[in-house]
C-alpha cells in the first residue's frame, strides 16, 4: 500500500505508506514508517528515522541527529 522509496540504495517494504529517502536508507516497520538522510532505519511501526546512521527500532518512535537509536 503507497510504499516510496526515492534516492541511493533505498528500500521501502513495510506495509501501508512506508517512505524512504536518501542514501542507504529503509523504511521497513508497517503503517507509515519513514526514514531519510544517510543509512538511517525505520524499523519500527509508524517509526521516524531521520539524520546520519539512526535507527527507530520501537513502535512510534523517533531518532534524528547522528548515530541515535530508539528501541522498545
Amino acid at each position: 500500500w503507497s510504499s516510496h522509496a526515492e534516492g541511493y540504495y533505498t528500500v521501502a517494504s513495510g506495509d501501508w505508506s512506508s517512505h524512504a529517502e536518501g542514501n542507504y536508507t529503509k523504511a521497513i516497520g508497517d503503517y507509515g514508517s519513514h526514514a531519510e538522510g544517510r543509512y538511517s532505519t525505520a524499523g519500527g511501526q509508524s517509526s521516524h528515522a531521520e539524520g546520519y546512521v539512526t535507527t527507530a527500532n520501537g513502535a512510534y518512535s523517533h531518532t534524528q541527529n547522528m548515530y541515535t537509536v530508539a528501541t522498545e
